[in-house]
């Protein structure tokens, strides 16, 4: 008799019990809430930051089985958070966290946000190419190009990740791939008049060209970006000037300013 009392107690109880449980989950909203006030508090550091979104990513998990793109925004950072924390080296979690974020968004899942893959794929390009994998960041930079081309907003990231191709293909020796993609985000600069990246793509192509000794194009390149006056340029063949006037100098740019921001 006190067994089947026991038992009924337990069936009262157990669905009050779940229903708590249930209750205690927040809506994908406010998941979405918590993460931008972890996102916006200026007062944490990144580890501290990194812990709480760990512990985010870890109560959504306890919520939802289906992941959307609100998911996909605590992972992808997350990952950015675990970058900064490790002193700006990208780590397996770094990837791995940033990888699941773009599947997540280009799942075609109506929860899913195929726009933000392209910050996805922007920062895969950035810590691939940090951990000496040229060839994959390309190709995510690539991906990068190809959704941000979908999206007026996100046409910017456009420009960054042809900078970041043709700087891939200039330091691996292939110039004539940079000079392609050079000349690519030279047309994309323009569109969006964006002069100062329209500066740094002539110059790449400029490099390109003297690297392959093909001066006559290395220097008009040099001679139009002059005419911004932002540097003088000198295009130089072994150590001896082809050209007294106008001096022109091919600068590394790409050295010089940072077009890789991690978002």
């Amino acid at each position: 008799m006190l067994c089947f009392r026991i038992l009924g107690l337990l069936l009262i109880t157990a669905p009050g019990v779940f229903t708590r449980s249930f209750a205690q989950c927040p809506s994908r909203v406010q998941f979405n809430q918590r993460y931008e006030l972890v996102d916006r508090d200026e007062k944490n550091s990144a580890k501290e930051k990194l812990d709480r979104l760990l512990q985010l990513k870890s109560d959504y998990e306890h919520c939802f089985a289906e992941k959307d793109s609100v998911y996909a925004k605590i992972l992808h950072r997350t990952a950015v958070m675990d970058y900064l924390v490790n002193g700006n080296v990208p780590t397996e979690r770094t990837i791995r966290f940033t990888m699941e974020a773009a599947a997540i968004n280009t799942s075609g899942l109506s929860g899913a946000s195929p726009e933000l893959a392209t910050r996805n794929y922007n920062n895969l390009g950035l810590f691939l190419k940090i951990a000496g994998l040229d060839k994959k960041a390309a190709d995510y930079y690539d991906s990068a190009i190809v959704t941000a081309g979908k999206y007026p907003a996100y046409e910017q990231f456009i420009l960054n990740a042809r900078h970041e191709r043709s700087n891939i293909f200039f330091t691996s020796g292939d110039y004539d791939k940079c000079i392609e993609e050079s000349t690519l985000g030279e047309r994309d600069a323009e569109r969006l008049k964006d002069t100062l990246q329209l500066i740094s793509f002539i110059n790449q192509r400029a490099q390109a060209y003297n690297f392959q000794d093909h001066f006559e194009e290395a220097y008009h390149d040099a001679l139009r970006t002059s005419t911004w006056d932002y540097h003088s340029y000198i295009v130089k063949k072994r150590g001896r000037w082809i050209s007294p006037e106008p001096v022109c100098c091919i600068m590394n740019w790409p050295v010089l300013i940072n077009f890789a921001p991690c978002l």
